[in-house]
């Protein structure tokens, strides 16, 4: 595999909240800030000390991180595995694995973001007209504005959210039918990736739900894809000295996210992972079209996670350095999740604890969203 050779070449950037280093001589009484640097350089400024949201961090290099895992081969028939496969071993460790974007969706994401970066020049007046309707949680839908529906989490950021099949005329035509194609090419890539979570799953002897291959399929019987949502988000400057924590940590709410960054400088787009073991943070090392981010949803945790098997929470925020902080940085995120009327029934056995009388995705993503919806600014307390 293509990750086994990524992590004995290239060092992974960590961060250990809650702990301070002395800093390197050639650097003493200096802050290092930043999400770090990938490869070799990270090796170079280990042990240096920074504050970050009031608290100090050590950075340190390792050759455990985020793997960049390889696709190309298809799952085929199950057979009981001594030990999880590629996809599943970095759920467990960190909750996040990487995977190479197909060169013509890498294309097309560049062409989007393009379009995307348009729509974002335009005058605020003209944005709101796509505004999202602030009382709506199940179908969240249209233009959300910095500072706006759940503050905690856009206080830097504004953008677009797209609801399932639907669109925007955002721009003139021919844009919603290519937001649509684009659209439905991320979908096909993470129909093959959840292919290879439910293969591995099914290897494990785990599941508890006869699940036919293909079964997270749009429009297959536990669809994890019409349900759907996907943002193009801006992050905006901090405005203020030193390194800034600008989306704070926290879970994504769905089975599984997807997320791709429109510029690989610097590499990672400040987007760091909390190793759950270690408690440090690991800055994700690739980033850019031609890369897409695999995050592990709390709705993972919950159908597939109650096992022998235990998973990673894959908890992450974005930090940016002063030196990048006026950089365009443009974000799509898919969040993949099952149909609202389906009945949220373990995929695999819970082996200790209640067994809880399943609910349906609506009533689940009602609590989770009220949550987000009313998400105070970071500097309060709810």
């Amino acid at each position: 595999m293509e990750d086994v050779a990524l992590q004995t070449t290239v060092a992974a950037t960590r961060f250990r909240p809650g702990h301070a280093v002395q800093a390197p001589r050639l650097i003493t009484r200096h802050w290092m800030h930043g999400p770090g640097l990938p490869g070799a350089a990270a090796v170079a400024i280990a042990g240096t000390r920074r504050l970050v949201g009031r608290r100090f961090s050590r950075r340190r290099a390792s050759i455990q991180g985020v793997p960049l895992l390889d696709l190309a081969q298809q799952p085929g028939q199950p057979t009981q595995a001594t030990s999880p496969g590629p996809l599943l071993d970095a759920f467990r460790k960190i909750g996040a694995f990487q995977v190479r974007m197909p060169p013509k969706l890498a294309y097309d994401t560049r062409l989007i973001f393009s379009q995307f970066g348009d729509f974002m020049a335009l005058p605020e007046a003209a944005r709101h007209q796509f505004l999202c309707d602030s009382k709506e949680l199940l179908a969240v839908h249209g233009y959300q504005p910095r500072g706006g529906q759940g503050e905690r989490f856009n206080r830097f950021r504004s953008g677009v959210v797209f609801h399932g099949k639907n669109t925007l005329p955002l721009l003139p035509e021919p844009f919603e039918a290519e937001v649509a194609n684009w659209r439905d090419q991320v979908w096909r890539l993470s129909e093959r990736i959840l292919d290879h979570l439910l293969h591995e799953l099914r290897c494990t002897g785990t599941l508890k739900e006869n699940l036919d291959p293909g079964a997270f399929h749009e429009g297959a019987s536990f669809d994890m894809i019409s349900g759907s949502h996907f943002q193009l988000k801006q992050m905006h400057s901090a405005g203020q000295d030193g390194e800034s924590v600008r989306l704070p940590l926290h879970q994504d709410p769905s089975f599984m996210s997807l997320l791709i960054h429109a510029s690989s400088k610097p590499p990672g787009q400040g987007l760091e992972i909390l190793d759950d073991r270690a408690q440090e943070f690991v800055a994700v090392p690739r980033s850019g079209c031609e890369f897409a981010t695999v995050l592990i949803g709390q709705l993972f945790h919950q159908l597939c996670g109650r096992g022998d098997m235990r998973f990673a929470k894959g908890s992450h925020r974005v930090v940016t350095r002063p030196e990048d902080m006026t950089k365009q940085r443009h974000t799509a995120v898919f969040f993949f999740q099952p149909q609202l009327d389906t009945l949220l029934r373990p995929l695999v056995p819970p082996t200790t604890g209640s067994h809880e009388a399943p609910i349906t995705f609506r009533e689940r993503r009602l609590r989770s969203y009220q949550r987000f919806a009313r998400a105070a600014p970071p500097w309060q307390k709810d």
